[in-house]
């Protein structure tokens, strides 16, 4: 098996030119800041290994993410990914080198704030306004549940079961396997 050089993988083709032209791509289709993101990952990615050979790829990707945070590991690994899918597609690639790598857990960071802190956070809205009084109530329910904002928000009225007092959060809105239930009264 003769060795490839992903550089020149045709004699036309170049992977600085595919990488520019798979970002103004992503460009139509993603924000800014994830464009800054895919941009630093395979600059890196290729600036760590410029003279790869193409049967030695996917060492070069486990070896490029390994040691990364797994928040990093996952944003770089889907960056790669989704370069490498473009370049199956367009036919420069025979396979996709990241598959069968899988995404690491997040890790969770729990922060904890003093009760003076917490105090002040929630006496900042102006409860004499609507939206005061809705902010309020948003932190009130996320202090006393540990909803995140993002679940709040899509809970839904039918949630609620006001006569029981609590409120029901559907798996798929939370990092969860099963639904759970908030009391809301104490």
């Amino acid at each position: 098996m003769s060795a490839k050089k992903i550089i020149k993988i045709r004699d036309d083709l170049d992977l600085e030119y595919m990488k520019d032209e798979f970002i103004l791509m992503r460009e139509t289709e993603v924000g800014k800041h994830t464009i800054i993101s895919i941009k630093s990952t395979l600059n890196g990615f290729l600036k760590e290994y410029p003279d790869l050979l193409e049967q030695k790829l996917k060492l070069a990707v486990m070896k490029f993410l390994s040691g990364k945070s797994n928040e990093y590991f996952n944003k770089q690994l889907q960056a790669l990914r989704s370069f490498f899918q473009y370049l199956v597609s367009e036919g420069h690639l025979i396979k996709d080198y990241t598959e069968g790598l899988k995404f690491k857990s997040h890790t969770v960071k729990i922060v904890q704030h003093s009760e003076e802190t917490i105090k002040k956070f929630i006496d900042i809205p102006d409860r004499s306004t609507y939206a005061g009084l809705r902010d309020y109530t948003l932190i009130q329910t996320m202090i006393d549940s540990g909803l995140r904002p993002n679940e709040i928000i899509q809970l839904k009225i039918t949630d609620i079961d006001f006569q029981n007092k609590y409120i029901n959060v559907r798996a798929y809105n939370v990092l969860a396997c099963q639904d759970t239930k908030f009391d809301f009264l104490r």
